[in-house]
């Protein structure tokens, strides 16, 4: 019995300091500057991600507006990184990038931790219609079991 509330008190424990030391480490990580980052799926290809895209990249400070230009690598990932003097904490951030002629854009504000994060996604994907013949059976049906339940009813 004892070792049971040992191990709960050793559980909860863990939990807190882990919990505390979350927001810490996340924010050390970019302590070097603010970091925008995503991905370019291709949904016409089952969502896989599309290399070798160019991301023009945009941070609007009170003190000006920079821009950075990437490209996706060969898993759609791209990622720049502003000084923290550039681009700072809830500052607005946009991304376009283009593919086969169609031109997305997003905008999101930093986070606290000074990141940023839009994905896009391209292609289309064709959602399956009924055809004649099942539309035809299914009109026919609901009607027969809305004139079964009414007659029923009677």
């Amino acid at each position: 019995m004892n070792n049971g509330r040992f191990f709960i008190t050793l559980l909860a424990s863990s939990a807190v300091l882990l919990s505390a030391a979350t927001p810490a480490l996340a924010h050390s990580n970019n302590s070097k500057g603010t970091v925008v980052r995503g991905n370019v799926y291709d949904e016409s290809n089952g969502g896989k991600g599309i290399g070798g895209l160019n991301v023009a990249v945009t941070c609007s400070d009170k003190k000006g507006t920079v821009s950075q230009n990437t490209l996706t690598n060969g898993n759609g990932l791209y990622s720049v990184t502003f000084s923290n003097s550039q681009c700072g904490k809830y500052s607005p951030v946009s991304a376009t990038v283009t593919d086969n002629g169609q031109t997305q854009t997003d905008n999101v504000l930093v986070s606290a931790q000074r990141t940023a994060t839009m994905d896009f996604y391209f292609g289309s994907v064709s959602v399956p219609e009924f055809g004649l013949i099942p539309g035809v059976l299914a009109t026919v049906f609901s009607a027969g079991s809305f004139l079964a339940l009414k007659r029923r009813k009677n």
